[in-house]
């Protein structure tokens, strides 16, 4: 009987512990796919509005005010980006 109960649990009890993990998972291979496009986006605009200085010799059309302006937007976009996915896991459980 308590080899029934152990198998039981571990069968049904836990799989609710890997449906869990496998949505956090979800989250962990979306979030990312977000944030390229977002950093490839604003590094775009920044450069073109603000670039005069060049990242390198070898590549002209990237700026170091690109650079910057692209990881400081996708850190400000990801954060929202972040709230909003919290907020739809709030109303999910």
């Amino acid at each position: 009987m308590a080899w029934t109960a152990i198998t039981l649990f571990f069968v049904f009890g836990l799989s609710f512990i890997q449906i869990y993990n496998l949505y956090r998972g979800v989250y962990w291979v979306v979030f990312p796919l977000l944030c390229i496009p977002i950093n490839t986006f604003f590094a775009s605009v920044t450069g073109r509005i603000l670039g005069k200085n060049a990242l390198n010799q070898h590549l002209p059309n990237k700026t170091v005010e690109g650079y910057i302006g692209g990881i400081f937007f996708t850190m400000i976009s990801c954060l929202i980006v972040r709230l909003f996915i919290h907020i739809i896991d709030i109303i999910d459980y």
